[in-house]
């Protein structure tokens, strides 16, 4: 018998803890965090297709002077524009202002777009739906016809 499924996991069906094993995920989290985990975790394939995205964003010799950086977390993945910090004595940290965000439902196997605001409060982007391949929306944050993401 195996030890994780003698645990007793609340709201966990076997199903659940199998897909937590085949993806390298210990199932034995908090319920809330293993809840968390399973229903919202974005794709690998979504992922690097941003990271590969912001890396050639931004031209090499330019990377001094602004960076373009992608957050990862169980629900989205968020777009970071990044400048250098322009008085070291008060902060050597780069600013970093939010850009776009792609949120991922797994329910529905598809991403949504959305964009953020001066109070870097995000809002739903309606000029393109959701999409199932995220390499969908960050072309539309690379052509921006609205110049709502990158000003």
């Amino acid at each position: 018998m195996c030890p994780v499924l003698r645990t007793r996991l609340p709201r966990i069906t076997l199903r659940v803890v199998v897909d937590l094993m085949a993806v390298g995920l210990d199932p034995v989290y908090k319920p809330s965090e293993v809840a968390f985990s399973v229903w919202q975790m974005v794709p690998e394939v979504g992922i690097e297709q941003a990271r590969r995205w912001a890396a050639v964003r931004v031209p090499v010799k330019m990377l001094d002077k602004v960076r373009i950086e992608v957050d990862v977390s169980n629900l989205a993945i968020t777009i970071f524009e990044c400048s250098p910090p322009w008085d070291l004595d008060r902060s050597p940290e780069w600013t970093r202002v939010p850009v776009a965000r792609l949120r991922y439902t797994r329910t529905r196997d598809q991403w949504t777009l959305y964009w953020f605001d001066r109070n870097s409060d995000h809002h739903i982007y309606d000029l393109i739906g959701p999409a199932r391949d995220a390499a969908v929306l960050l072309a539309e944050i690379d052509d921006d016809p609205t110049n709502i993401f990158w000003g």
